[in-house]
């Protein structure tokens, strides 16, 4: 593979729009981003059960606005109970079993099912809201926004755009190199089904092949994407202008009747 063909193979992936980024609403990358910054703290400051409850009901309206799949939503579910829910969990029933047999306090959890559970369930709100903002923005917009966010570490010195330009060019590396890898994968448990024998034992040593020989494939293509690195301007891989629109103006209202909603709910007390 030649570096035109490579940097053609990010151009079309860069390019390239998902279904939920094409048919979503064109709000500004860094509006977006400051909403999502102040939500994310939202579900640690409410006490109040109806609060939630107004909370998710407004969540589950944004992610119907945003034309969010569902089975995007499916798999943000489920990466929250692989990486939260699922340790916690098991920290949780080690802990408990220790503290059973030896009675040692350290191991003991002096909080409530009902703090727990209210815990996790902000965890959630909070991976959720982190969830609808990256499925509803372009990597290209968000890593535009970040080099102007750090744009005072780049006056100090700091190569950032070479950080960044490295982490948008990995990033279209595994768009190109995931459906290579998925294809694999498809075609080894296809033959795996194909035996009666291996349906429930599967082929380690098959698998490990298949990620031996993608990880040979990645790093034949580490030379090729240093020399596109050196080619390719950050105008090319990443970009962002704050641009407000009328979607803009209608999102920024609606998440201040909400917070102000909220406010009423927790203090009892209105402005007006």
């Amino acid at each position: 593979m030649s570096t035109g063909e490579l940097s053609k193979d990010i151009k079309n992936i860069k390019d390239e729009k998902t279904d939920y980024i094409r048919v979503s609403p064109q709000l500004d990358s860094g509006l977006k981003f400051l909403i999502a910054l102040i939500m994310s703290t939202i579900p640690f400051l409410l006490r109040d059960t109806y609060s939630f409850v107004i909370l998710t009901v407004f969540l589950f309206v944004t992610t119907i606005l945003l034309r969010i799949r569902p089975r995007t939503i499916l798999t943000s579910f489920a990466a929250y109970s692989i990486i939260v829910l699922l340790p916690y969990m098991f920290g949780f029933f080690i802990s408990t079993v220790i503290f059973w047999f030896s009675g040692n306090e350290v191991f003991a959890y002096h909080q409530q099912i009902s703090d727990i559970a209210l815990r996790m369930f902000q965890l959630f709100l909070l991976w959720y809201v982190g969830s609808l903002y990256f499925q509803s923005t372009s990597m290209k917009s968000f890593i535009g926004l970040l080099d102007k966010l750090l744009s005072p570490l780049k006056r100090l010195g700091v190569p950032i755009s070479d950080h960044l330009k490295v982490i948008m060019c990995v990033v279209n590396e595994l768009k190109v190199l995931g459906p290579e890898m998925k294809k694999q994968f498809s075609e080894s448990m296809q033959s795996l089904k194909a035996d009666k024998k291996s349906i429930f034992n599967i082929n380690i040593k098959g698998i490990s092949n298949i990620i031996i020989s993608f990880l040979v494939n990645s790093f034949k293509r580490l030379d090729y994407i240093e020399e596109y690195l050196q080619q390719v301007e950050t105008d090319e891989l990443y970009e962002y202008q704050f641009q407000i629109s009328k979607e803009d103006i209608w999102m920024l209202i609606t998440f201040i009747l909400l917070v102000y909603l909220l406010f009423i709910v927790e203090t009892g007390y209105a402005f007006f």
